[in-house]
């Protein structure tokens, strides 16, 4: 009485196994195929990895160098002057950005926002960097124009 599905008054002999009928040759080819499969693929990634790594350098020709254009002290000029302007309109707009932060940073105060009120202070410090960059630019580009007048002249 150790099957739950057998009535308990219809004592029964065991029953001995009997596999079910199936193909034999069926799984034994399945088998034999996925191994070689998997051999192979093996074979093939140890192949490309071994290539990828013991291949000769490849002779790269030189690029042909560009010809240098010389470009006239009236184009260098007008280009630093374009260059320059950009520069200024940079500047301003780090200016407004830096008064928007500020005057976030004091609603925030008012509203006991902490994390917001650090985070709004590191990108005030980070845009007071980034107009100190601009400003020293702005500086060096005045000086290579003034430097290209006078050759200019």
């Amino acid at each position: 009485m150790n099957s739950p599905y057998l009535i308990p008054g219809n004592v029964q002999a065991p029953a001995s196994y009997q596999p079910s009928p199936s193909r034999s040759g069926s799984p034994r080819f399945l088998k034999v195929f996925l191994s070689l499969w998997l051999i192979a693929g093996l074979v093939l990634a140890i192949w490309r990895i071994g290539l990828g790594h013991a291949k000769p350098a490849d002779i790269v020709a030189a690029a042909p160098k560009m010809p240098s254009v010389a470009i006239g002290s009236e184009d260098l000029i007008h280009h630093v002057t374009d260059v320059s302007a950009k520069v200024d309109v940079s500047a301003t707009r780090l200016h407004r950005a830096e008064d928007q932060i500020s005057r976030t940073m004091s609603a925030l105060d008012r509203n006991y926002l902490p994390l917001e009120r650090q985070r709004l202070e590191t990108a005030l410090s980070s845009t007071e960097s980034a107009r100190r960059n601009l400003e020293q630019t702005r500086q060096e580009l005045d000086l290579i124009l003034s430097s290209l007048k006078e050759k200019n002249q």
